[in-house]
This record gives structure tokens, C-alpha cells and sequence, in this order.
């Protein structure tokens, strides 16, 4: 396996897991918001407030290993196209 697949695959292992994370935070979310219609409490509240900020970092994080991922495809999409051409058609190109 080269360099690359294994960063390509490291990545989407990585993916995988954020995403995961993600959804059992909105799931918290959702319980901590539940509990709190049931009246105030501070320490929900925090919790609701902290689960907020780590799910933005979180989707911004999700957002650039996708963008790293589409771009290691196209170039791996790209290498293919330039392994099926002749020496001389790659001289053109």
C-alpha cells in the first residue's frame, strides 16, 4: 500500500469516526434539551452550550477531511487517466 492510500484510508477512518461523534452529540443534544423543557438547570445548560461548540469545530473538521478526500480522488482519478496513456501521449498532455 502506498503513502497516499494509506493517508486516503486513514482519512476516511478519521471521517467515520467525527461523524459517528456527531451524531451521539445531537442525540445529547436532544436529551439535554428534553430535560431542560422540564425546568432550568445550569448544568445542562453548559453541557448544551459546550456539545454546541464541539459540533461546529467537529463539522468543520468533517468539512476539510471531505475536501481532502475528494481532492486525493480526482488526483488518484487523474494518475489512472495518465497511466492509460502512451509515453508520447504524455508528453503532449
Amino acid at each position: 500500500m502506498c503513502l497516499e492510500e494509506r493517508d486516503t484510508r486513514i482519512l476516511a477512518e478519521n471521517l467515520a469516526e467525527l461523524t459517528t461523534r456527531v451524531t451521539r452529540l445531537e442525540e445529547s443534544n436532544k436529551a439535554l434539551e428534553e430535560a431542560l423543557l422540564e425546568g432550568p438547570d445550569e448544568d445542562y445548560s453548559l453541557a448544551l452550550t459546550e456539545n454546541k461548540e464541539v459540533l461546529a469545530r467537529t463539522r468543520e473538521t468533517i468539512a476539510r477531511i471531505e475536501k481532502a478526500l475528494k481532492e486525493a480522488q480526482e488526483l488518484e482519478s487523474q494518475m489512472a487517466a495518465l497511466e492509460q496513456t502512451t509515453p508520447s501521449e504524455r508528453d503532449t498532455a
